[in-house]
């Protein structure tokens, strides 16, 4: 039977990877960005054929279409967030190798008067505050774009688990009679409603890093459209992530970064 590592020697384990995780990022984001560029190219492509050839008319061909479209978004999206990482990595690799030559910035030898001295002395901080800058934000810049993909793919599971359940209620159209076959279509109706408003404020309360949490006299009826939608969106594989983000970075910046994502 396998031993279990002490805690204290995962913990050591978990640093050294820490340390080098710059290593990791730079190749799965090399890596990423490749297969992502010819997905995204094969995505649009499929895409407006189908968009032509249907003219748009089919419900079911209009929904396929939109999931399809979430799947292109969510691709770009990381695609982006993949390359600003790798650009902020290379600029980071870049000042380590400064720092092999200088750790410090001799701001006295460029002979500057007042008031360019002693404002520059106050204001350019040394390299290792600014590489340890970077390696948080490029940490948090490789940890948010996959957050932001896995976002796109609960939204692309909670409307498949949406078309699968209206799939089934319109199965059971034909058990009703003629006289009554009006009673599946109200139903219908009200199922996608209550599903969207819920859907919708399950969305609103992620964006907004848990403002409908936060509000006592609505958090414990939310709290089961919470854990339902958690399921649906498969959002606790990525719940780790997502809290660490909000706790450990500006809340603000990830909020706006989220809504420019989302909306932009």
């Amino acid at each position: 039977m396998e031993e279990q590592r002490p805690v204290s020697s995962v913990s050591e384990w978990l640093d050294g990877l820490q340390r080098d995780s710059w290593n990791l990022e730079l190749l799965i984001s090399g890596f990423s960005i490749f297969l992502l560029i010819g997905l995204i190219d094969k995505l649009v492509s499929y895409f407006g054929n189908i968009w032509a050839a249907t003219g748009h008319i089919q419900s079911t061909v209009m929904m396929l279409n939109f999931l399809l479209a979430v799947v292109t978004l969510g691709a770009i999206t990381l695609t982006i967030n993949l390359v600003l990482h790798m650009l902020l990595r290379g600029f980071w690799i870049g000042g380590i190798g400064l720092r092999s030559v200088s750790k410090e910035i001799p701001l006295e030898k460029l002979r500057y008067a007042e008031p360019f001295a002693s404002r520059l002395s106050e204001r350019v901080p040394s390299l290792d505050k600014v590489l340890q800058r970077i390696d948080r934000i490029c940490s948090g810049i490789f940890a948010f774009a996959f957050l932001i993909a896995l976002m796109f793919f609960s939204l692309f599971s909670v409307i498949l688990v949406m078309v699968g359940c209206l799939f089934f209620l319109t199965q059971l159209i034909p058990l009703f009679p003629e006289k009554v076959n009006f009673i599946p279509g109200i139903f219908i109706g009200g199922f996608i409603l209550v599903w969207l408003s819920l859907s919708a404020l399950y969305f609103a309360d992620t964006i907004t890093l848990g403002l409908l949490k936060r509000k006592r006299w609505i958090a414990r009826w939310y709290y089961p459209v919470y854990q339902f939608f958690g399921l649906v969106s498969f959002a606790y594989v990525y719940r780790s992530i997502y809290y660490h983000l909000i706790t450990n970075y500006s809340r603000r910046k990830i909020q706006l970064a989220l809504f420019a994502y989302l909306f932009g």
